[in-house]
């Protein structure tokens, strides 16, 4: 039997924003599941960023960024403000927590350096 989709307050109940952390974004290599999948995604977001079709300063809408910040590291650089639109609380606190400093937050410092390598700047990391 198929397990029941959930919906609405179900989500906001029972999603755990840090095991899905934890266990889908440990490292931008992803894992055995998804394999390459992350580290694709991370190389297409600078290509896209670096393109130059971005005007510098320019202001990004992310919407449904769940409690992730990956997608948003390569535009770091180009946007002079990144607005995140997440429904979910947990999720929201999530970034949050990282946005604060929190000891509690997830280590994104792999990503980090995932990304300052595709920019050829990694001696920051």
């Amino acid at each position: 039997m198929a397990a029941q989709i959930q919906k609405g307050t179900d989500y906001h109940k029972t999603f755990g924003a840090k095991a899905y952390l934890a266990e889908f974004f440990a490292t931008p290599e992803g894992d055995d599941e998804e394999g390459e999948f992350l580290s694709k995604i991370l190389k297409e977001f600078h290509e896209i960023f670096n393109s130059g079709r971005l005007k510098a300063g320019s202001r990004l809408l992310d919407v449904g960024t769940g409690p992730t910040i990956y997608q948003l590291i390569s535009a770091s650089r180009f946007c002079a403000e990144i607005v995140c639109a997440e429904y979910t609380q947990n999720n929201r606190a999530e970034i949050e927590k990282w946005v604060k400093k929190d000891p509690d937050a997830h280590d994104w410092s792999a990503f980090f350096k995932f990304v300052a390598d595709l920019e050829g700047d990694s001696s920051t990391w």
